[in-house]
């Protein structure tokens, strides 16, 4: 068979755009979920924590967060900071240990006009601010923190003919320090994503759950409804072509998401009767939509809704509609309540093969029960890949169908 030519082909490209915008919906919760627990800035302090961690020397890592720059973050968002810049990190770090070389000495007396006056004495020299910071890493004790900062200091110094001296380069030591923490960060983005996997397949298969998305009934419909699989595959044309044309730096972040869907954001405003029944309401109820972050997913996930409305996607939970219809016996009757004398009678008809699959579907017969939870789990399974991996399947399923068309 020639798999270009192949009405297969016309059935993957629609199943894989589900996939893709359902997913969607998974990072949407992953996100959200994670900014609630205030997960990202949990996994952030953790890491720069130990990055300070000095047990021969003070706290450098509780100094950090308790540096009026970091606390002044953490007062605008309520939290501590989800993202620190390098240039920051740098900043804060060198002016602690700038400020490790201002030891107060302790007081003196003298008398002035006949009065005492008390003065604190200061080892803190009335030179530069590289001058101070290599005094303070004098004042520490030796440690493997202090031999790095010193060796970033050695490294940003340059040799002055003039004054016959070494002079240290503030932006070159901030760019070795900034460079330190953006190789830390990565190792620790790295571990952060791998903790995502696992719940982003949780959250893959409580979405799946809660729209009622069984995969086994979707290519079904694809296969038996024309007009649904056409539909789609315009629908995949657009999306791909969007998708594509956005740059590789953004493709595999969550702002691609967001873009995509501001695709729609115009086109799916009100007149829409709702089929799927709306899950935002468990964020609703937790989140109190508190913060601007909960909001944003909020609209995110409904604009979601409404796309998946619009393009009348055979999922979400229905009384007339398995599995609801084991137990309700609503299958039985049509759109307007009147009881079902065949399947030619249901409202799938005209469309050659859907009619009758739909109605034992719904009337629970054979092994449907099992077909329905194995539907179920590679939905699950599928929407926890995520929505990079779908799109970028899609953009490829869509070039092989144009170049087959083409050729």
């Amino acid at each position: 068979m020639d798999f270009l030519n192949s009405p297969i082909l016309g059935i993957i490209i629609p199943l894989v755009l589900i996939y893709a915008l359902l997913s969607i919906l998974v990072s949407i919760v992953l996100e959200w979920y994670n900014h609630f627990t205030k997960e990202r800035s949990i996994v952030m302090k953790t890491a720069i924590l130990e990055m300070l961690r000095d047990p021969l020397n003070l706290d450098y890592g509780h100094l950090f967060y308790s540096h009026p720059a970091i606390t002044g973050i953490k007062a605008l968002n309520d939290r501590p900071p989800e993202y620190i810049s390098a240039a920051l990190f740098a900043d804060v770090l060198i002016d602690i240990v700038v400020k490790q070389a201002e030891r107060r000495r302790g007081l003196t007396i003298s008398l002035e006009n006949g009065k005492k006056v008390y003065k604190t004495t200061s080892d803190a020299a009335d030179g530069e601010i590289l001058n101070r910071f290599s005094q303070g890493l004098d004042l520490m004790s030796d440690s493997p923190l202090k031999d790095l900062l010193k060796s970033f200091a050695i490294k940003s110094s340059k040799w002055d003919a003039e004054n016959k001296k070494y002079i240290c380069d503030y932006d070159k030591l901030k760019g070795l320090i900034g460079a330190w923490f953006d190789d830390f960060m990565t190792t620790t983005s790295s571990f952060y994503k791998k903790r995502q996997h696992s719940k982003q397949f949780v959250i893959g298969f409580l979405v799946a759950v809660a729209l009622n998305v069984d995969s086994l009934h979707l290519i079904k419909m694809l296969s038996c409804d024309a007009d649904l699989r056409n539909r789609l595959s315009k629908e995949a044309d657009v999306l791909a072509g969007h998708y594509q044309n956005l740059p590789d730096s953004l493709k595999n972040t969550p702002q691609a998401n967001t873009i995509v869907l501001q695709m729609y954001t115009k086109d799916t405003t009100g007149g829409v009767n709702r089929k799927i029944k709306d899950t935002t309401m468990v964020m609703k109820g937790i989140a109190h939509i508190k913060d601007s972050i909960s909001k944003t997913q909020l609209q995110r996930a409904d604009t979601l809704y409404r796309v998946l409305e619009q393009l009348d996607i055979p999922i979400g939970w229905n009384g007339a509609s398995a599995p609801l219809s084991w137990v309700s016996g609503k299958f039985k009757k049509d759109d307007k309540g009147n009881d079902l004398t065949s399947v030619t009678d249901h409202a799938y008809v005209g469309k050659s093969g859907v009619e009758k699959y739909v109605v034992q579907r719904n009337a629970g017969e054979g092994k449907a029960v099992w077909v329905y939870l194995i539907g179920l789990v590679i939905s699950g399974i599928s929407l926890g890949l995520g929505s990079p991996f779908w799109f970028q399947i899609l953009v490829k399923f869509v070039n092989i169908r144009k170049s087959a068309t083409k050729s």
